[in-house]
């Protein structure tokens, strides 16, 4: 760790003043996002990550992990795997003396070797590999750190804000491309899922259930803050957004992801009686509030996604996608102990089965399908070496735990491995599960 230089009364001022060119430059950012999209301006995405590259250089610790936090909503605006890999790079060249050798980072070796000795029989590339690892190599990357001093509250309020951003992006080019005649964009069959579809590449364009995941996992942040008492009002405002947005995208796993942290919400922290009645109160009422909010205002939506838990599969056809991959895994002692690999997933399978099937729906048999059962095993312990780490620096809070139980839900109901979204989610997790949030809130960075 580098010797602090300023005096002690300066080092506030100049944290705070650092942290605001911080928010300067990644308001920049957006409205680079903002231009491409909704205005068409045709600004290359190269130039977005060199500037969001630039935005790293420029900053601290703190600063760095959140850019490469803030990519989860921002991953299909811009090349933010190699935003990662950057960030990466510049941490270690100005902080090298964070960098410790830990043997939990050796489930990404093995998952490595893993997918690398899938070269030999299936199609390979290793440039794919290290694209495709980027999230687990930057989160392994976190596991790797000594400093532990992570502004978390900063963190998760720079993650809801830029949340709000973008899934705001893919509202207005909704609007735009209906006039801006709101009472018109949800008629018919459309969730709030898809951007710009003129940009073929990097048009902020979702699936409507990995929109909806985006929103719990700042939900779950900002949830956090709340137990803690290091909310701000504003961070209520966020909440109410992101339940709306999350309603627009018709996500019946939004949903239940939603009503898992409420379930945690009222649980955890204060264990008072008197408390959790009154956080139930709290949450029926802004539940009850926003369902009547959005019924006023979107009535067509409200209809909708109601109707979708009365459907006659209500699983939406993963349930015999279920079946159909566990039927392939069990067909074949290779596909359950050695896997197809993640590379050209779907093309392997169209090389087994002559036709074309829709991706896993569910992470755990994913990670089979791709790598079989040492693939299990090896996400299994590099899952509990996140958990496990750092545990006897402070004593953990249920808390804690919040966004890993949120990704563990949302994944038995989509993918995992093959989820840019959800792996990077991962960092965010390990993050919390690191946070004693009996530190101070700003954790002044030396």
């Amino acid at each position: 760790m580098e010797e602090n230089i300023l005096p002690p009364h300066k080092e506030y001022t100049y944290t705070r003043n650092k942290r605001t060119i911080f928010y300067i430059e990644m308001g920049i950012l957006c409205a680079a996002i903002f231009a491409r999209n909704i205005l068409e301006i045709p600004i290359s995405v190269v130039l977005i990550l060199a500037v969001a590259s630039l935005i790293a250089l420029d900053n601290r610790r703190n600063e760095i992990i959140a850019l490469c936090i803030c990519c989860i909503p921002m991953a299909t605006a811009f090349q933010y795997k190699y935003l990662l890999l950057a960030c990466i790079l510049i941490y270690a060249l100005k902080y090298y003396r964070d960098i410790r050798i830990t043997w939990r980072i050796f489930p990404l070796l093995c998952m490595l070797i893993w997918e690398i000795l899938h070269g030999f029989h299936y199609t390979f590339s290793l440039y794919e590999v290290f694209r495709i690892f980027s999230e687990l190599i930057f989160c392994s990357f976190l596991i790797t750190l000594d400093y532990k001093k992570t502004n978390y509250v900063m963190i998760c309020r720079m993650l809801a804000i830029v949340s709000v951003f973008m899934v705001s992006v893919v509202l207005l080019n909704l609007l735009k491309a209906n006039d801006f005649n709101f009472s018109l964009i949800f008629l018919g069959s459309y969730r709030l899922g898809i951007g710009n579809a003129a940009v073929k590449e990097f048009g902020v364009n979702y699936n409507a259930n990995q929109l909806g995941f985006i929103c719990n996992l700042s939900i779950s942040g900002l949830l956090q803050l709340i137990l803690t008492k290091n909310q701000r009002k504003t961070d209520y405002v966020l909440i109410v957004a992101l339940c709306l947005f999350g309603i627009m995208t018709m996500s019946r796993t939004f949903l239940v992801c939603l009503a898992v942290l409420l379930v945690m919400f009222i649980s955890f922290g204060e264990v008072r009686k008197s408390v959790k009645i009154k956080r139930i109160f709290l949450v029926g009422l802004v539940c009850a509030l926003i369902a009547l909010f959005a019924y006023i205002l979107m009535p067509s939506v409200f209809t909708s996604f109601v109707a979708r838990f009365f459907e006659e599969d209500v699983s939406n056809g993963r349930a015999e996608l279920f079946r159909f991959y566990n039927e392939h895994l069990l067909s074949d002692v290779r596909y359950l102990f050695f896997g197809v690999g993640i590379q050209n997933f779907a093309r392997e399978l169209v090389n087994i089965y002559g036709t074309i099937s829709n991706v896993c729906h569910n992470g755990i048999q994913e990670i089979l399908v791709c790598w079989g059962i040492p693939g299990l095993f090896m996400m299994t312990v590099f899952l509990l070496s996140m958990i496990f780490d750092g545990k006897v620096n402070f004593k953990r809070r249920k808390f804690n735990y919040m966004p890993l139980v949120l990704i563990m839900v949302y994944i038995q109901a989509g993918q995992f491995v093959q989820n840019g979204t959800a792996l990077l989610a991962l960092s965010f997790a390990y993050l919390s599960l690191q946070w004693n949030s009996n530190d101070s809130a700003e954790g002044i960075e030396k």
